[in-house]
């Protein structure tokens, strides 16, 4: 999707995420399920970002597709619902994908459009310490319910890495596909030399996940950085 074809979507700001909806994005990150080891992080950053958000976006498709995995992790027949939407889905071919640094004024603008007071280092860290895909996505998906909060959760993966060189620090990488998901990893230092990759989908709704997502974080679409051409 080109970004000025981008639409907001209509009644959706800063000041409309709240208490609850930051909460949940936090709480629901922490239940993240795993789906892959360790390897080593070959070629240039970027490059990796791109090949490994890939990667992780397939796994999770994959994982929605195995109506096994599925029912040993929910019986609820909402959430089997989304799980098989998703498994439906190709995610072999995104039409965009982007890089966006993660900063601790990102977070602060967060906190601030949840109409809170500013944290203190000390909170401000342990939240820090707390971010993956899946408080990204889940930005998104608290605005649509609880099944489609919780059915992305399930699904969610991640893996480690070691550092690759000429590391640019911590990121999120958007990958669009235009079937109705929105593929969010992030890829954060957690240790002397360790990169950890995380995997969620966030569901575009009644509008553009990236742009809401962005509107979220307070920061524009200058930001984006082209990871390479679907």
């Amino acid at each position: 999707m080109k970004r000025e074809d981008r639409k907001m979507r209509n009644g959706t700001g800063n000041a409309g995420v709240g208490r609850r909806l930051l909460a949940l994005a936090v709480a629901a990150a922490l239940m993240l399920s795993g789906c892959g080891g360790a390897s080593k992080a070959d070629g240039k950053p970027e490059a990796f970002m791109r090949r490994e958000s890939l990667a992780l976006t397939e796994q999770i498709g994959a994982l929605a597709a195995n109506g096994e995995y599925v029912k040993l992790m929910t019986v609820s027949g909402e959430l089997l619902e989304e799980t098989e939407a998703v498994g439906a889905q190709d995610f072999t071919q995104p039409t965009a994908v982007y890089r966006i640094a993660v900063t601790d004024d990102m977070l602060k603008k967060v906190v601030s459009g949840a109409g809170m007071e500013p944290l203190g280092e000390e909170t401000m860290a342990a939240l820090r310490s707390r971010l993956n895909a899946a408080f990204f996505a889940n930005l998104v998906n608290g605005s649509q319910g609880a099944a489609v909060l919780a059915a992305m959760n399930v699904l969610s993966c991640g893996k480690s890495y070691r550092e690759p060189g000429n590391w640019p620090g911590d990121s999120l990488v958007i990958l669009e596909y235009g079937n109705g998901y929105t593929s969010m990893v992030t890829f954060m230092q957690t240790g002397e030399g360790v990169i950890s990759a995380e995997a969620s989908l966030a569901k575009d709704g009644e509008g553009d996940a990236t742009a809401l997502l962005l509107q979220l974080l307070g920061v524009g679409e200058e930001e984006l950085e082209p990871l390479g051409t679907p």
